[in-house]
């Protein structure tokens, strides 16, 4: 028998009250298990049946694939997981807690010096997860197949993750060496705006040709910051990747090499 999903207390906070919603909106669609909706989708259950848990707000390629399988329109619901979004950026920019445990928060420090590592990190977070919010954005828009107006609704799903304030935020802040890291990852995602406005599917190898440059700008965005920050560096075989590439997950030939 399938274990029963614990409460929800609406009132608890928007990722709770957006967890809520998808459960309505599954209950609607008859209550599919999740090992259905996992076999539509593609997804894994575990990353479905979290994404209605109310313990964080799954990223929006999991939302729109768990409004897909329950017969939603995803485009309709991705405003509403927008502000949910940026509640939750709101938040975890309040309550920060800077490095070695300390409680205080930026710009209560009486060393400036501090100060601006803190406030440098979290730029550094939130332009890395506006670059992934983007990226699955144009992932979900790809799925969802052909559209009248494919073009303006890609533009929209990178405005909308806000990737182009902290663009702005890294140049005028940041080390030139930190800027340059941070315009080849935002480069590289509009290289995967583009050809997602092209209608290019996600399973081509046009795709996977501005894929993996993104994937590889991104981890190399990561290692700058991490080495801005006094941090040691870190090997792809440290999280478990033979490169940075993403290539390892791909099937054979996904970039077309005549070696595969």
């Amino acid at each position: 028998m399938p274990r029963r999903e614990r409460p929800l207390d609406t009132a608890a906070g928007p990722v709770q009250s957006f967890a809520a919603a998808l459960r309505q909106l599954r209950a609607s669609a008859g209550n599919p298990k999740y090992l259905q909706m996992a076999r539509t989708t593609g997804r894994s259950r575990t990353a479905l049946a979290e994404a209605a848990g109310g313990d964080h707000l799954a990223a929006w390629d999991t939302v729109a694939a768990y409004i897909t399988a329950c017969g939603g329109r995803p485009l309709e619901w991705l405003s509403r997981w927008e502000t949910v979004r940026d509640a939750v950026r709101e938040a975890r920019v309040h309550n920060r807690i800077p490095q070695h445990g300390s409680m205080e928060r930026p710009g209560t420090t009486t060393d400036p010096v501090k100060a601006t590592a803190t406030d440098l990190r979290a730029l550094c977070i939130e332009f890395a997860l506006a670059l992934d919010t983007a990226h699955n954005g144009l992932r979900a828009v790809s799925k969802a197949g052909p559209s009248p107006d494919l073009v303006g609704v890609a533009n929209l799903t990178v405005h909308r993750s806000g990737i182009y304030a902290y663009r702005e935020q890294m140049l005028m802040t940041a080390s030139p060496a930190l800027v340059a890291a941070a315009e080849t990852a935002f480069l590289a995602m509009i290289a995967v705006r583009d050809a997602v406005r092209s209608g290019t599917g996600l399973q081509s190898v046009d795709y996977h040709k501005v894929y993996h440059p993104y994937a590889v700008a991104i981890w190399q965005f990561r290692l700058a910051v991490r080495g801005e920050l006094s941090q040691p560096p870190i090997e792809p075989a440290t999280v478990q990747r033979t490169d940075w590439s993403d290539t390892e997950r791909c099937p054979p030939g996904c970039r077309g090499d005549e070696s595969a």
